[in-house]
């Protein structure tokens, strides 16, 4: 392993340990806790290991027997027991049930009393769901209340339609969202919306998107309205530079004490957590750039305007004078005499047809 991969395991472990009897979920072809190194585990998964061999040829010889098969029910009702693990292991799992409550709610009763559920998180800042909002506890919720099964269509239509990638690659590392593009158009997406309106069929999708501390917020507020008991023993998160900032590292247990920090001082983390992000490295410089032009135009026009002033002064003073000329004129006596001559003069030529 590489030197980021073992600085991610010793991370993940130092938040529990793997004795006693686990259970693993979803380890595909990339068990964390493999038996084969010794480990008391057992696993549940989507498929069996046959499938799974055959779905992913190039790792058959990592993929492991398959304890319990998924069959849609929950997990206690699979495995039939509760109080059976010290701890369960579920890593980019939550982002994926459809019914998050639920899904805590049976970890917490096939967990021993001092039992630990471990979560690897995707940071939504990071990954593919970075333009789309943090899930909210409003949402949670209403996933209960519509003991969902599968995803709606709605939710898979934005999962498609915003699906985001950084030069190929749905994660990556860095704090902005220069070469970050979406794969995806509105009209696949919704063609898929149009096709789940009309059936049943199962979509996986990312259904719940959080940064570390939404997650924090929307735990800690679901454990106050007694929708479980577990709260948050412990977070962990990777540095920046990491090819691994894409996740998080979550401790769930019942016996956490309550989170002390306020709603309103998690929901403005939230907020700082989102703003972290800024949208191109460079833009500093550029903007300086774009406002020394903009300035400058300014100037120019400035100059044209008062440039246009100066003149139309001009004008309307020769105006004036050319005014009080005329005026004098009329006024004079050579003008009243030669009246009836210009009248004379006036008459020819518009009978000859002549312009003046």
């Amino acid at each position: 392993m590489s030197d980021f991969e073992n600085a991610r395991r010793a991370k993940i472990l130092s938040l529990f340990q793997p004795t006693g009897l686990g259970l693993e979920v979803g380890p595909s072809y990339a068990p964390f806790l493999p038996k084969k190194d010794g480990f008391n585990v057992e696993t549940v998964d989507y498929a069996d290991a046959e499938k799974l061999r055959a779905k992913y040829p190039e790792k058959a010889s990592i993929i492991e027997d398959v304890d319990y098969v998924s069959d849609g029910r929950s997990l206690v009702d699979l495995i039939g027991q509760t109080q059976r693990y010290d701890f369960i292991y579920a890593s980019h799992v939550i982002e994926h049930v459809t019914d998050f409550i639920t899904f805590i709610s049976d970890c917490e009763n096939l967990l021993k009393p001092g039992g630990a559920l471990v979560l690897v998180v995707p940071d939504k800042r990071f990954c593919f769901d970075a333009f789309r909002p943090v899930s909210t506890v409003g949402d949670i919720l209403q996933s209960r209340l519509d003991r969902r099964e599968r995803h709606p269509p709605g939710l898979v239509y934005d999962f498609i339609a915003t699906y985001a990638q950084r030069n190929g690659s749905g994660i990556w590392s860095e704090t902005n969202l220069e070469g970050v593009s979406l794969t995806n158009s509105p009209m696949s997406a919704h063609e898929t919306f149009l096709e789940m309106s009309k059936s049943t069929q199962y979509v996986d999708v990312h259904a719940w998107r959080f940064t570390p501390a939404s997650f924090r917020y929307a735990v800690k507020t679901l454990r106050a309205l007694g929708c479980f008991r577990s709260g948050i023993a412990a977070i962990e998160e990777n540095p920046n530079g990491s090819p691994y900032k894409f996740e998080f590292y979550i401790k769930l247990t019942k016996t956490a004490p309550l989170d002390e920090e306020s709603d309103i001082a998690l929901l403005k983390a939230t907020f700082s957590d989102l703003e972290q992000i800024t949208v191109a490295a460079n833009s500093a410089p550029q903007l300086q750039q774009e406002v020394a032009d903009l300035s400058a135009k300014n100037e120019i026009l400035r100059a044209a305007i008062s440039k246009s002033n100066e003149e139309k002064q001009a004008f309307e003073k020769e105006a004036a004078h050319l005014s009080r000329l005329v005026s004098d004129m009329r006024q004079s006596t050579s003008w009243r005499i030669t009246s009836p001559v210009r009248k004379i003069k006036n008459f020819y030529f518009s009978f000859l047809g002549i312009r003046q």
